[in-house]
C-alpha cells in the first residue's frame, strides 16, 4: 500500500459518486491554482496504528516475514459551491456520503484495501467570504481503516539448532549430555 495508491483511489471514488469532471477535484496543498468555483478539495490527515502489528512466520527460503498493520486516518472533504449558487455544497457531500452504501461505489475503495469506518464531521456548513465576494463551501470528515503490509526481509531462518545442557545427577557429580542438532532445513 502507498499513499499514491490511496490518492488514485479517493480520487477515483469522488469523481465516480459526484461526477465532477477530473481537473474540478483536487488534494488540498497541492503546487497549483486552484480550479474555478464548483470543485471538491481532498486532505487525508495523519495516519495512526490501530492494535497490534501481526508478523507471519518467515519464508523457509528467503527468510522474509510480512508485517501487517491496521490504520486509521480522516479523509477530510471540503465542496465549494459555484458562483451562481446553483450547486449547493452540502447537497454534493450528502450524496458523496451515501455512495459510500452504494456497492459499486465503495467498490471502488474495496478494491484499494479501504474500508470506509464512519462519519466524524458533517456535513456542516462552512461558507464564507473569498476576496470580494461571498464563497459557499461544506465540509465533511470520514474515518477509513487499511492494513499495510511491509516485507521484513531480515527475519532469517534458523536451519540448525544446537542444545547443549549440563545435568546434576543425584549423587552431585555433574555430567554432560551428548550435543542433540535438530536441522529444520526444508
Amino acid at each position: 500500500m502507498t499513499t499514491a495508491v490511496l490518492k488514485d483511489a479517493y480520487f477515483d471514488w469522488v469523481q465516480s459518486a459526484t461526477g465532477l469532471a477530473t481537473a474540478k477535484i483536487i488534494f488540498l496543498n497541492q503546487d497549483f491554482k486552484r480550479p474555478d468555483r464548483d470543485y471538491i478539495s481532498l486532505f487525508m490527515s495523519d495516519f495512526v496504528e490501530i492494535g497490534d502489528q501481526y508478523t507471519s512466520h518467515p519464508n523457509n527460503t528467503t527468510g522474509a516475514a510480512v508485517i501487517v498493520q491496521d490504520w486509521e486516518h480522516t479523509l477530510q472533504i471540503q465542496a465549494i459551491g459555484d458562483k451562481l449558487g446553483v450547486v449547493d455544497p452540502i447537497e454534493r457531500l450528502l450524496n458523496l456520503q451515501a455512495s459510500l452504501g452504494m456497492i459499486n461505489k465503495y467498490k471502488i475503495l474495496q478494491d484499494a484495501g479501504i474500508a470506509f469506518v464512519n462519519s466524524l464531521l458533517g456535513p456542516i456548513d462552512i461558507s464564507g467570504l473569498k476576496d470580494v465576494g461571498f464563497e459557499p463551501r461544506a465540509a465533511l470528515d470520514l474515518k477509513f481503516r487499511l492494513p499495510w503490509d511491509i516485507t521484513d526481509p531480515d527475519q532469517g531462518v534458523i536451519e540448525k539448532t544446537i542444545i547443549e545442557s549440563t545435568v546434576v545427577s543425584p549423587n552431585l557429580v555433574d555430567q554432560t549430555i551428548s550435543l542433540i542438532t535438530v536441522d529444520s532445513t526444508p
